[in-house]
């Protein structure tokens, strides 16, 4: 991973995971939000809900913005296999953004390219190491890395 990133980016992702977001105000936050923790209504105007436990923590309130973009990239990423073309997941993201105000920031997008990175970390030790999806998923990795660096 870290040759197919390079160094700069490789050493941002090292940055950001020891200093996301120096200055920034921290809250309770998630942690860990998912759109699989998501519980749907059962009738229209009914509450939804977010599922929480245990990695509910002290951060900056973009974290959790981050993390659910992530997953929102992840799917538009790999947009064929979910037999959705990429701009329906561009949209729901828009809209999600739209939700938080002002939370598409630089910290939103540093928690969604580290949180990716968890994601390929835990599907390569947990369940199976597939050149082929590593390769594939750290493109994205560094898309989102080069996005927080104005496209470098």
């Amino acid at each position: 991973m870290r040759t197919l990133l390079g160094t700069h980016r490789w050493l941002l992702l090292g940055t950001w995971l020891h200093r996301l977001a120096p200055g920034v105000p921290v809250c309770l936050v998630h942690g860990a939000p998912s759109l699989g923790r998501l519980v749907p209504a059962e009738r229209q105007g009914s509450a939804h809900a977010l599922l929480t436990g245990e990695d509910t923590g002290l951060a900056p309130r973009q974290w959790d913005v981050g993390w659910v973009v992530a997953e929102l990239r992840e799917m538009r990423f790999f947009a064929a296999r979910l037999h959705r073309p990429p701009a329906y997941w561009h949209g729901l993201e828009q809209v999600f953004l739209r939700g938080y105000g002002d939370a598409g920031d630089h910290v939103v997008g540093r928690a969604a390219a580290l949180r990716v990175l968890l994601h390929l970390l835990d599907l390569s030790t947990l369940v199976t190491w597939d050149d082929e999806e590593i390769r594939h998923t750290v493109t994205l990795i560094g898309e989102l890395v080069d996005e927080q660096e104005g496209g470098r």
